[in-house]
């Protein structure tokens, strides 16, 4: 049996917009918590706030909303690779004590000396 810790589905109503230009999405949810509405809502919640963290962080740190690469594979390849960079980021910013798009910068600016700083630092972890 494919989903066998089924437990709950959920469908989530969410409002975006006022007036006329408003409209209305229905989200569905399948999942293995128990039939607890409160629990259920927290997951959402958290779930919707770790991806919306990501997405800001692809956008503000590697300008994502700026991307103009047309081939789908192309712009595959260059979302699996900004994550896999943010990911290397949010591993070095106790190090850096700088914020991750400021981390970034620094490495572009002097390439040649901080990449294999960089790289020393994520080895250490």
């Amino acid at each position: 049996m494919k989903w066998k810790n089924l437990k709950s589905f959920a469908c989530v109503k969410k409002t975006i917009g006022e007036g006329r230009n408003g409209r209305i999405e229905f989200r569905y949810y399948i999942s293995s918590l128990l039939n607890d509405i409160d629990l259920i809502s927290k997951a959402i919640r958290h779930h919707w706030s770790v991806e919306n963290k990501l997405h800001w962080h692809l956008d503000v740190t590697f300008k994502q909303d700026k991307n103009t690469a047309i081939n789908k594979n192309a712009l595959l390849n260059l979302q699996i690779m900004k994550k896999l960079a943010l990911a290397c980021l949010k591993h070095t910013a106790t190090i850096y004590d700088r914020s991750l798009h400021l981390i970034r910068f620094g490495i572009q600016l002097d390439f040649e000396k901080e990449i294999p700083r960089f790289f020393n630092i994520l080895a250490n972890f």
